[in-house]
This record gives C-alpha cells, structure tokens and sequence, in this order.
C-alpha cells in the first residue's frame, strides 16, 4: 500500500515512521518544507512537499496529522484526483463530520498515547480507535490500524471524544500538576526526580487496583487540619485554588 502523511509535526514524526515499516510512505506534507523534508528523511523513501496538489495521485490512503483546528484547512485543499484515496484524521477530540461529504472513503486512526517528538514511543502497545464512513471503509481502516497495534477498538466521534475528555485528565492534567509539584519543591531545592519513587509507585497500583481503591493522602482521610496547614503554606493563590478543588473533588468522590 502507497500511504501520505499529511503534517509533521509529534504524531506524525511517530506514525509516518511506524507506516513506513509496513508500507510506503510517499509524500510527507507540511506547509513547512524543512520539517517536511526532516520526517522524510527519516523514512525509506519519501518525497517531502509543501503544496498539497503535489501529493501523489495514486496513493491508497493519507493520514491528517495535524491540530485540531487545521483539519478542515487542510481537507479543503485536498485536489479533486487525490479524494479517491481512503483520508483518515488522527484526533480525539474531532468528529468524522469534518469530512463532510467531499471524501468518499474516509474515517479516523486515533491513536491513544502522548507524543514528543524526541520521547521514544512503542507503537504496538498503543491502543488504536477507528471510525469510518461504511462498513467497507472501516474494515479498510482496521487493516491499517492492526499493521500497527494489536489493540484495535470500534470508537464513533461521540465515543471518542469521551476517550479524549478522559484521556486529558490522565494525562494532561496529571503532567501539569506535575510541574506545579516542581514549582512548589523549586524554592526548597529539592529536585522533581525525588518525587519519582512516588510517580512510579502510583502508576503501579493503578496497574493492581481501581483507582478509587488506591487513592491516599489527606483529603481522602478527612484530614481537615493537614488540608487547611497546606493551604496556609501555599502562597500562589493559582495553585491554593488547584489544591482546593482537587481536594474538594476527593472528599466528595469518597463520601
């Protein structure tokens, strides 16, 4: 199979890559040549470009990999002789609908894990959530989809978009609490990897249990007199609001 990867950015540094393992890869799009050119460089025999009329004409599927609120700029300028091609978009947070009826084969290959572009990432633990516009398509996608990874799951936008709600509590809010814990050490000069036996401890018991069943600290003690000592401490009114309402959540969840 002939594939485009449309965007250069972290997904598609990660997924062109994985692609290219299984098909060719021929065109890498960015609006940017040099990033074009620096993810082509990194498969087996791509054409980087910076017009999207240049895509090849007989590629038998491309894969969006870019913001959410670029999806449809860049749909818009898909040239007519490349729409027979199965088009697939990578987000969570996006509905099929975006499609809209210019594409007859389309549908979504979103992939559920955080990417960095310099941070190594094992594609076939990734589980992958298709949708497509047929049936037809979407055996199509699964195809793809399980060249990939081996944890495949049917997911509709509505679904998905619950999938990416969640996903950013797990992830995204969990990293950032995790740089307001370094800001809050920084004065101290305590480093942030001393929290790391801890991070990598929490993680596990997640692996064993239910998260509520693993849930420690104050709030879920009803430790009112610890909970008001950190509030007295904390002197950034941003993160005494955070600590307030994560703790609030936590008695309330338990009660």
């Amino acid at each position: 199979m002939k594939a485009a990867v449309i965007g250069a950015g972290n997904v598609a540094w990660h997924l062109a890559r994985a692609l290219d393992r299984h098909c060719h890869v021929c065109n890498v799009f960015s609006r940017d040549i040099d990033h074009a050119s620096a993810l082509a460089a990194r498969l087996s025999n791509a054409v980087p470009i910076d017009n999207i009329s240049d895509i090849d004409g007989d590629i038998d599927f491309a894969v969006v990999c870019v913001k959410d609120n670029a999806i449809a700029s860049v749909l818009d300028v898909v040239p007519e002789a490349a729409r027979d091609a199965l088009w697939l978009h990578t987000s969570g947070g996006c509905g099929i609908e975006v499609f809209g009826s210019r594409f007859r084969n389309c549908g979504v290959l979103y992939p559920l894990q955080t990417f960095t572009r310099d941070a190594a990432v094992d594609i076939d633990s990734i589980p992958f959530f298709i949708e497509g516009n047929s049936e037809a398509t979407l055996q199509r996608i699964r195809t793809i989809a399980e060249m990939l990874s081996p944890t495949v799951f049917d997911a509709d936008s509505d679904t998905r978009r619950k999938l990416h709600i969640a996903a950013v509590f797990a992830c995204n809010f969990t990293n950032h609490l995790c740089a307001l814990a370094r800001d809050i050490l920084a004065p101290t000069g305590i480093p942030f990897s001393a929290l790391m036996p801890l991070i990598d401890a929490t993680v596990e018991k997640l692996r064993q249990m239910p998260p509520e069943k693993a849930q420690t600290g104050p709030a879920v003690r009803g430790d009112s007199k610890v909970i008001n000592a950190h509030l007295d401490t904390i002197s950034d009114e941003n993160i005494k609001n955070i600590y307030s309402i994560i703790t609030n959540s936590i008695i309330n969840y338990h009660k």
